[in-house]
């Protein structure tokens, strides 16, 4: 069978599948049921009793002396009629769902006036009351006027909101997806919505016409908005576990959500500490998300919509811990693709969204302090830097040489301090400052947030390290060493939020973002590392700034004839700058020590700029419903990003001449005065014609998609994306340029079947693709600029195919409950993994990305969330919630070159994935306590016999509890790494690196208003 029918036959299973599982809620729905109706009688603020309900016309119930009356009704268009000796009849008109649960409270007002009736339902409510008998206003034709209602910051759905039209007694609460329905005479009308979390809103000249259908969405903005963290105890605020929750169930494909609450609660500094703990997740060096086990590589980001550029050059997802949860609202993991999507999409798309405007204002101010056991008071190593290094610049006591640099001369460097020195380390400590508003103008809404952070923190750690060769087709030591290093992280964060609502839903809103993290090492590498001397000591001092600077626009429109446009606009700066990076070696000759002089001291500086662009434009047309298809929608959207990349690099050596009789064994301060080089010392300009270049990367796009509701039970999202690819990189010197060109057809497919009104059921597939690296398709040598690795340029690099298939059951039992379970697969063509180029004759051994043949990756997930209070015991707000994930991946390879294994794992991904938590959520206290645990990763694959490198199974225990007292104070402690376990890699069953990390532990106070 050739692979075009083997598609099609899989499609046409999955469909089939699909039939089967559709058929019995069909059936089900064939077979008429009543529904239950409450009945509440109030005379003004008593309750009324004697009151005779009829049901079309015929009496069907009595009110009790509490005012109540139970009755089941059939399903259809119904007339209820409230009748009591001595008082005018009232007439409630419903259209009843089969198997709804209804509950009518009706207050009797006196002297002749209009009834209150509050309807509260178990599905969508539409519904037309009169009074008196009247048809309306003047007896004529109606119209229907429908609507949703959703939180303005996250537009996640806002259930229980009472709806109120002018003129009308119609008074209705919104479902739990946030939908009304409703019967109106022809004419104009006021819409107001009241919810105890929200403000309110009210929307006029909202016209129904006869025999026609008037939508309307509201959006409803939480008060007393924050950008900080705040309390929650109620549902559907933004950023709460009911609303993330809510947005998970409504998605369009596979979808996790983490809310504000949810990372401010569990003490979540940065997206990548809270994404630690979704599903199938794992994160790499503390900043890189892997999800369900595949290479980082594989994981997309994009900001409100817009994809997000790296400032690492050796990685394409951006690093996380730049995105401190203050300036979150939510972060969505997208598991399975829909078509308005990047088609890079790969493993799963992670949409950091930021907050928005507040609905009145607001300030802040949280400072903290903290402190690591493995760093806090230890004698941690440090050396002369700059005057700016506690803001996390360089304030040019780390310049090199410009202009020609053929023959730099020790004046041309900006730093002379090399010595490095043991200083006792101090604490970890905060600042945080927010503040906003909004006001009302007859022309519209306007407002403002603005925020600003800064952190600093050090951490200390001795690593053991051995490295292994084949004696005898065993495993023998080669090289044995500690490697012990000191870290000064700084953070730096800035946003500024304008924007502007006018008119019926327009709206314009202004991001403007500074993210800067700063890691200034010193480390030394102390034992065994070479052969030929029983002791070295390898000395570094690498200053690493990594920025990002982002100006993004968002517009929202709801345009005539129900048409929505939404367009995002994008342009930025992503730099990565290691200046002056020197490195040395003192041997060791019994208890004395000197200056390695065949390699003196290497500096090297290294910058990498992208400067990107992006904009999207997406299109929402509205399709009507007819019959069996309850609502359909199209989308189409363009989109274009763009990146412009200069790279640079130049290496120093500073080498002494050994016949000068120079004093080796002299501090490295000594040895490098610029005053005593003279004739004793050369500078060499190791720089070679590849170590920089430019790239460019440009992605146009243009999508169509389908969203169609059958019968209110099945939802289709079907979709087909383009995209034209223009990648290019020219390295300098005569190194000859490399890349391509290429167009692509992504089509992608969802189902949900709603088993019922709180579980649903997702198929989903999708075909997208993963573009290499630009530094991965030059034809050059580089270096990693973190590790020092030296990396083989392959310009025969193709994209990669992916192949995905997604099934997962969900059940929500209650708003802030659930239960999943999923099974995915995904099938790549020509994966990029690292493997080994043999070079120079065989005498040494390069890393180089390759396309492999082919990789598979199979799993499940399951994931729960229960109220305690509600299903065991304890008080309210007392909650767990658990996930794992089994995942099996295998990557294939006919030539295997250097590598051991021609069938391995993927890099980075774990067999299996724990986590659980469990908190207590109150009025003034908070308390959360959580554990993660990833199993056996692959490090890197053995070459040339050796093993491949695992870590080993890791687990990690942390504690966040906060306190408000008074009024505008908030008390923060967080404990993390409680169990400090030992991190260990191994080879071949013997340990090749170990090392701890400490337990960190900090209390923040905050002040608002």
């Amino acid at each position: 069978m050739d692979r075009t029918k083997t598609s099609f036959m899989k499609k046409l299973g999955l469909l089939l599948l699909l039939s089967v599982f559709a058929v019995p809620q069909v059936r089900a729905q064939e077979e008429p049921a009543p529904a239950d109706l409450s009945m509440f009688v109030f005379d003004d603020e008593l309750p009324l009793s004697d009151v005779t309900i009829k049901v079309d016309g015929r009496p069907q119930a009595v009110t009790n002396d509490n005012g109540a009356a139970w009755l089941l009704i059939g399903s259809g268009k119904r007339k209820l009629t409230l009748e009591k000796p001595g008082r005018a009849s009232t007439e409630i008109r419903l259209k009843v769902g089969r198997g709804e649960n209804l509950r009518v409270i009706t207050t009797l007002k006196p002297e002749g006036g209009k009834p209150e009736v509050d309807i509260q339902s178990s599905g969508p409510r539409e519904s037309f009351l009169a009074v008196g008998g009247e048809q309306g206003k003047d007896g004529g034709p109606t119209g229907t006027l429908q609507g949703r209602v959703v939180s303005a910051e996250d537009g996640g759905p806002v259930s229980g909101a009472r709806v109120f039209i002018s003129g009308t007694p119609v008074d209705m609460q919104t479902d739990k997806e946030g939908r009304f329905r409703t019967k109106l005479p022809e004419g104009t009308y006021s819409l107001s919505v009241i919810h105890g979390d929200y403000s309110t809103q009210t929307k006029d000249g909202i016209k129904v016409g006869a025999d026609k259908t008037a939508k309307a969405s509201v959006e409803l903005t939480p008060a007393g908005l924050e950008l900080q963290d705040f309390v929650v105890t109620v549902p559907y605020i933004e950023g709460s576990v009911a609303s993330t929750l809510s947005q998970q169930e409504e998605a369009s494909g596979v979808t996790e959500v983490l809310g504000a609450d949810q990372m401010s609660r569990a003490g979540d500094s940065d997206a990548a500490d809270a994404l630690a703990r979704v599903t199938g997740l794992t994160i790499e060096d503390g900043k890189y998300v892997v999800i369900r086990g595949q290479p980082a590589r594989y994981t997309a980001t994009v900001l409100n919509g817009s994809p997000l550029p790296s400032p690492d050059p050796m990685r394409r997802i951006v690093p996380l811990d730049l995105f401190p949860t203050g300036v979150l609202s939510a972060i969505e993991v997208q598991k399975s693709y829909t078509s308005d999507q990047p088609g890079t999409f790969g493993a799963g798309l992670i949409d950091l969204r930021t907050r928005g405007l507040p609905e009145s204002g607001f300030g802040e101010i949280e400072i903290g302090a903290g402190l690591n056991t493995q760093s806090f008071g230890e004698k941690g190593l440090t050396y002369e830097g700059g005057g700016s290094d506690w803001r996390g610049v360089d304030d040019g006591s780390r310049s090199g040489p410009s202009g020609d640099t053929t023959s730099p001369v020790p004046g041309d460097f900006g730093n002379d301090e090399h010595v490095v020195q043991r200083e006792s380390l101090g604490p970890d400590r905060s600042l945080a400052v927010a503040g906003g508003g909004r006001i009302d103008t007859p022309v519209g809404k306007y407002g403002a947030v603005a925020s600003f952070s800064y952190d600093q923190k050090w951490r200390h750690r001795k690593e053991y390290r051995t490295i292994y060769s084949l004696g005898g087709g065993e495993l023998q030591k080669n090289e044995e060493y500690t490697l012990e290093r000191t870290d000064r992280e700084v953070g730096v964060g800035g946003m500024l939020t304008l924007g502007g609502e006018w008119g019926e839903d327009q709206s314009i809103t202004s991001n403007t973002f500074l993210m800067r993290k700063t890691r200034d090492r010193t480390q030394i590498a102390d034992g065994e590392l070479t052969a030929e001397y029983q002791r070295s000591q390898e000395y570094r001092l690498a200053f690493n700034r990594r920025a990002l600077l982002l100006q993004q626009l968002i517009g929202q429109h709801k345009l005539p004839l129900g048409l929505g446009l939404d367009w995002r606009f994008l342009t930025g700066e992503a730099e990565r700058e290691l200046p002056d990076r020197r490195t040395y070696t003192y041997n060791f000759l019994g208890d004395e020590s000197y200056l390695r002089s065949d390699i003196g001291m290497e500096r090297k500086f290294n910058t990498v700029k992208d400067d990107v662009g992006a904009y999207s434009a997406d299109l929402t047309v509205p399709l009507g419903e007819a019959g069996w298809l309850s609502e359909a929608e199209a989308k189409l959207g363009i989109s274009n990003s763009s990146k412009d990349r200069e790279s640079d690099t130049a290496t120093f050596s500073f080498l002494p001449d050994d016949e000068a009789g120079v004093d080796l064994t002299r501090d490295p301060n000594a040895l490098f005065d610029p005053e005593g080089y003279g004739d004793a010392f050369e500078i060499r300009n190791d720089t070679s014609p590849g170590d920089s270049y430019t790239g460019s990367v440009d992605v146009s796009s243009r999508y169509a998609m389908i969203n169609l509701e059958l019968m209110k039970a099945l939802k289709l999202n079907l979709g087909v994306r383009q995209e034209q690819v223009d990648m290019e990189v020219a390295p300098e010197g005569d190194n000859p340029s490399s890349g391509f060109k290429e167009t692509r057809t992504l089509p992608g497919a969802t189902a949900t079947w709603k088993i019922r009104e709180d579980m649903n059921l997702r198929f989903a597939f999708s075909e997208t693709y993963s573009l290499p690296m630009l530094t991965e398709i030059a034809p050059i040598v580089y270096s990693d600029p973190d590790t020092g690795e030296p990396f083989q340029g392959n310009p025969d690099l193709e994209p990669v195919d992916i192949r995905a298939f997604d099934i997962r059951w969900e059940w929500y039992p209650s708003n802030a409950e659930m239960l999943t379970l999923a099974w995915f697969r995904k099938a790549y063509e020509n994966p990029i993994e690292r493997s080994f180029a043999d070079l120079a004759g065989g005498d040494r051994t390069l890393n180089q990305m390759r396309n492999f043949d082919q990789a598979e990756v199979n799993g499940f997930e399951l994931g729960a969330r229960i109220d305690l209070a509600e299903r065991l015991w304890g008080p309210e707000g007392l909650y767990a919630q658990a996930n794992a994930a089994f995942v099996d991946s295998n990557v294939s390879v006919e030539d295997a070159g250097l590598a051991t294994n021609d069938s391995r794992p993927l890099q980075g991904q774990a067999p299996w994935i724990y986590n659980l938590q469990a908190g207590y959520a109150g009025d003034i206290w908070d308390l959360t306590l959580s554990y993660n645990m990833v199993g056996e990763r692959l490090y890197q694959a053995g070459i040339q016999g050796l093993p491949d490198v695992y870590l080993q199974p890791v687990a990690y225990l942390d504690l966040s509890s906060r306190l408000q007292f008074g009024e505008h104070w908030f008390l923060q402690f967080k404990a993390g790494n409680l169990l400090d376990p030992t991190i260990e890699y191994t080879q071949g069953g013997r340990g090749y690196r170990t090392y701890q990390k400490g337990r960190d532990f900090s209390l923040s106070l905050k002040w608002r208003y």
